[in-house]
């Protein structure tokens, strides 16, 4: 595995389920049972730029504890995010543009964003373990997380994903969005309710000022109140995720 992030442009089609403690220990065991190999095991922090438009900037230190091509380390990704296409299925399908960066870049870039918003930069983390499978002929990862520093969202979480060329139809999207759905209700024996982004519940918890619960250091009322500003704004588009 000597990639750790798709550099350049493509279609993400993924959809996150919220699951328990013990439904996270045994899909441990039971994805390598089923064909999905384990991938890597890491601890990563996502940095998401509040932004009033469309596309979302995100900046990703990840540390790689344990891989299977015996890769270990730090990794930083830096990540812009659109949804290209509108409606219920939409919020399922995002274009992303990768790009591994240096750690000194990385570090830059998030500096440069507290400055020109002089407000601290949202974040939360979650330690990750990857695996990558076929199913009905796709190619999808399966992602197991557990994630802290998005107030009550916090908890255990499956995401399946699969990567998809930028000139995809929506015929194509609409059918790997029913082959994630159908892979889910196998793994977990049931429909299960997405969950909402993780941008989005950081989003939420940024706004509701639950970020204070996480022990950060107080920051001064007007530049706090700056930063949740755009945050509440970004709120009224995701409304209907409820």
């Amino acid at each position: 595995m000597s990639k750790h992030c798709f550099e350049g442009a493509h279609l993400e089609t993924e959809k996150g389920l919220p699951i328990s403690k013990a439904e996270h220990r045994l899909l441990r065991s039971e994805l390598p049972a089923i064909g999905f190999a384990f991938l890597k095991k890491s601890l990563i922090t996502d940095f998401v730029i509040p932004t009033r438009g469309e596309t979302t900037r995100r900046m990703r230190i990840e540390k790689i504890q344990k891989a299977a091509d015996g890769s270990k380390g730090i990794r930083c990704i830096r990540c812009f995010k659109m949804h290209p296409l509108k409606g219920r299925r939409g919020k399922h399908v995002r274009m992303e543009d990768e790009k591994c960066v240096k750690p000194r870049k990385a570090l830059a870039f998030i500096l440069t964003m507290i400055d020109e918003l002089d407000a601290r930069i949202p974040f939360y983390s979650k330690k990750r373990r990857l695996y990558r499978g076929v199913y009905e002929g796709v190619e999808m990862t399966i992602s197991l997380d557990r994630a802290w520093g998005i107030g009550k969202f916090s908890g255990h979480y499956m995401e399946i994903e699969t990567i998809q060329a930028l000139d995809s139809t929506e015929e194509e999207v609409a059918r790997v969005i029913e082959l994630i759905d159908q892979l889910a209700q196998v793994l977990l024996g049931e429909k299960r309710k997405a969950k909402i982004s993780y941008r989005k519940m950081l989003m939420k918890t940024w706004a509701d000022g639950e970020v204070r619960k996480n022990k950060l250091p107080k920051e001064k009322g007007k530049k706090l109140r700056k930063a949740r500003g755009i945050y509440r704004k970004l709120l009224k588009k995701v409304a209907k995720a409820k």
